[in-house]
């Protein structure tokens, strides 16, 4: 059963697409498939499973694969009909790279069904973490590398449950933490450069943390707990960040940081 799309709806956040024993509906709608993946992709964030449960949290497993068998099966109506396709409930017509890549993706959509059983085994579960994170990852960047799948998608934005503003196929927060960036985010003397780092490190969290990256993160966060500190201690930098702000408001921008460093320090 498709969903009926109402534009003002999904960008309020009223839509019967942000539910989701709806979203996983079949549909040929590349938006819905894609806000579906959005789903498995913040599922997988948090991988618990029987009996392992954390503060009553639903089991992991079995909504990630009903979603990732949800997008297969979209996209699936997609390639078998590509007349049929829409994005947002208008016509979409499929190129000849837009069917390459979605057909490629079935296949990683495959690969990530076959990883996900091995988180709820501990003597598998870095692997299968990592495996899905990986295979998510490349599925977004190669939706992102898609001009034209990406360029209809990118126009459709809506307000997730999350609070944010989202798209379908939403793409993982640019990160850089190269050395110079290391050293800048260290010295706290750019909220953006912070920012950048953070980024790269919860990027790599995403995928687990393992012997492999242990030593990236670590300095990742490293850096951005150090910048956080300094930039908090240096009250020229914190009053550039909340020039024109009001009173109020320049005390709450405060708050939040001291509360991101907060959190880093966890």
């Amino acid at each position: 059963m498709a969903n009926t799309f109402v534009p003002t709806a999904l960008a309020n956040g009223t839509s019967n697409l942000l539910v989701r024993g709806s979203a996983i509906n079949q549909s040929s709608d590349l938006l819905q498939a894609g806000v579906v993946f959005n789903d498995a992709v913040r599922l997988s964030t948090g991988l618990f499973s029987t009996p392992q449960n954390s503060g009553n949290q639903i089991p992991f497993l079995g909504e990630f694969t009903t979603d990732i068998h949800a997008v297969q099966n979209d996209i699936a109506a997609m390639l078998a009909a590509p007349g049929t396709v829409t994005i947002n409930g208008n016509a979409f017509k499929l190129n000849a790279t837009d069917t390459a890549v979605l057909t490629n993706i079935q296949g990683q959509l495959t690969t990530i069904l076959h990883a996900a059983p091995q988180t709820t085994n501990p003597g598998t579960l870095t692997v299968g973490d990592q495996t899905i994170h990986n295979v998510e990852a490349q599925i977004l960047q190669e939706i992102q590398s898609d001009p034209h799948l990406s360029g209809a998608l990118n126009q459709v934005t809506f307000m997730a449950t999350t609070g944010a503003n989202d798209v379908a196929f939403q793409g993982l927060p640019a990160g850089n933490d190269s050395a110079a960036n290391l050293t800048a985010a260290t010295a706290g003397t750019s909220l953006k450069i912070i920012g950048e780092v953070f980024n790269a490190g919860a990027d790599l969290a995403l995928g687990g943390i393992s012997a492999n990256n242990l030593n990236q993160i670590t300095a990742d966060f490293t850096a951005v707990q150090q910048g956080l500190t300094n930039l908090l201690n240096n009250a020229t930098l914190l009053g550039k960040i909340e020039a024109g702000e009001t009173a109020n408001a320049a005390a709450l921008t405060t708050i939040h940081l001291q509360t991101m460093l907060a959190t880093e320090q966890i």
